[in-house]
């Protein structure tokens, strides 16, 4: 089997680059005020360790400052490649692939793997679609064994990314565990908020998942305008397992700050916090 190859990125070259850039960030991190944040996350990491941080704490720390995404971490802090993954299979296969940036942190990959392990969710359900994806359906593969059975239906708005996500699962033979859905965005009144998200109509829902329901959701998408994850979870909660689990990733971003406190207002969602894991990893459940 190949390794999935990721362009320059391992070259010597862009990674002095991007060590420069970030000696430059963290200065200027510094002079605005960021620093008092950074330490403040790792206070809470050690006092909170592996449970996730309260909404109400992150936002009163959020509110210290006007800086904005002041919780969110500079990208050269996050960014590694897949040999960060403890998961040996992705770890070799995905070797080269650069994580963190646009795609999920690799310690919030590990931290999902870990989660899949402790719900074992019979399936898994995906806004956005990419590197993640493969992630998952190798996680549920090793938690219910190798098999034809569909483990993740994702959700991507773009017909060029689905198509991009599906070559890397024929790469890695993970593709007859994974249904992609390719469903575009359009403006709508979703529980009284306007905003864009995906075209999701009940009968396709009914359609594309028939029998299935997901107890598990992972949130990274879509991409468009302020809070357009909001909609996510009210489109598809009807079709979820009772009390689903759900993670938002970019939870410690402005906008999925935002999205967090407009969910909190929904009586059938409940909020647990906020891991610090990468860009932030929300978590909570669907009642």
């Amino acid at each position: 089997m190949k390794k999935i190859l990721a362009g320059p990125y391992s070259q010597s070259y862009p990674n002095l680059v991007r060590i420069k850039s970030g000696v430059v960030s963290v200065w200027t991190d510094i002079l605005s005020g960021k620093f008092a944040i950074w330490t403040a996350k790792r206070w809470l990491r050690t006092v909170y360790r592996d449970t996730p941080v309260p909404l109400e704490k992150a936002l009163s720390l959020r509110s210290t400052t006007q800086c904005k995404n002041a919780l969110l971490p500079p990208g050269w802090m996050v960014r590694t490649s897949g040999r960060s993954l403890r998961n040996r299979f992705l770890a070799s296969q995905l070797a080269d692939v650069e994580l963190g940036t646009w795609r999920l942190a690799a310690s919030t990959l590990n931290l999902l793997e870990c989660q899949v392990r402790h719900l074992k969710p019979q399936i898994v359900l995906e806004f956005g679609s990419g590197v993640s994806t493969a992630c998952l359906a190798r996680y549920m593969q090793e938690l219910h064994g190798d098999s034809d059975r569909v483990y993740v239906f994702s959700i991507e708005q773009d017909a060029s990314f689905a198509e991009e996500t599906t070559q890397l699962l024929e790469a890695l033979q993970l593709d007859k565990n994974v249904r992609i859905i390719h469903a575009p965005l359009q403006p709508q009144v979703i529980e009284g908020i306007q905003t864009t998200c995906y075209n999701l109509p009940i009968g396709f829902l009914k359609t594309v998942l028939g029998n299935y329901c997901p107890g598990l959701v992972m949130i990274d998408g879509p991409a468009a305008e302020s809070n357009a994850r909001f909609g996510t979870l009210p489109l598809v909660r009807r079709f979820l397992a009772p009390k689903a689990w759900f993670f938002l990733d970019d939870a410690l971003r402005d906008e999925e700050l935002e999205v967090a406190q407009l969910w909190k207002r929904l009586r059938y969602i409940r909020i647990n916090g906020v891991y610090l894991n990468g860009k932030g990893l929300l978590v909570g459940q669907v009642a």
